[in-house]
């Protein structure tokens, strides 16, 4: 994927992790993890409708 320069400095920062999540550093896995796990909760809560159910399965992305 190409850079583009209108991207903010938080998106070239994301980019920068998860090229290095894809090779496998498990540290920027899990910080993507945590900086998204809010987002992606609520997101789950909103398929499931149910809050258990919806923090096991944001903890089953890790």
């Amino acid at each position: 994927m190409e850079v583009k320069k209108n991207f903010s400095n938080k998106a070239l920062e994301d980019y920068k992790i998860v090229l290095e999540a894809k090779k496998g550093n498990q540290n920027a896995y899990t910080q993507l993890l945590n900086r998204y796990k809010k987002a992606i909760y609520y997101m789950i809560l909103k398929m499931v409708k149910n809050e258990s159910d919806a923090e096991d399965l944001t903890l089953e992305v890790k």
